[in-house]
């Protein structure tokens, strides 16, 4: 709506500008000003939007129910947590929350724990609640995107 609004009120002022055929230098700094306004408003809202790389992903579940986890918690299959590393070349800590998205759905995840094994290529793995709830479990490994949404202490 407000750049409906901005367009609307650009082309009225230089539509109003142009129809009289007089200008003084005041005028016509407001007529460039409005048009350069223009300009660098099309040229942000027209840059795509930068693109998050995707990562592999991976669930374990009842094979690990009931074993601790890096942090001290018992593993519990049925609760949003995850394993994670490192993020951008930073270690994630524990406690973190991040935010993982396959396609339309997402699912936020808690990091509990370390892992995966890097020589792996996968960046997190899921609990199995977490992953089921953005694909089937069966798929094993997905194509996903992650965003730290908060860093844990």
């Amino acid at each position: 709506m407000s750049y409906i609004f901005l367009t609307k009120t650009l082309a009225h002022k230089f539509t109003l500008c142009m129809m009289r055929p007089a200008r003084t230098g005041k005028e016509m700094k407001a007529i460039l000003t409005a048009l350069l306004s223009a300009a660098v408003f099309y040229a942000i809202i027209s840059q795509p939007y930068a693109e998050q790389p995707t990562v592999v992903a991976s669930w374990y579940g009842n094979e690990c129910a009931g074993n601790r986890t890096a942090n001290g918690e018992i593993y519990d299959p049925t609760k949003l947590t995850a394993a994670m590393w490192e993020w951008d070349g930073k270690p994630v800590p524990f406690n973190s929350l991040v935010r993982v998205t396959l396609g339309p759905k997402s699912v936020v995840v808690r990091i509990n724990d370390r892992g995966p094994n890097k020589k792996l290529g996968r960046a997190i793995d899921l609990s199995r609640e977490s992953f089921s709830r953005l694909a089937c479990p069966s798929a094993g490994l997905i194509n996903c995107k992650i965003e730290i949404l908060r860093y844990g202490k």
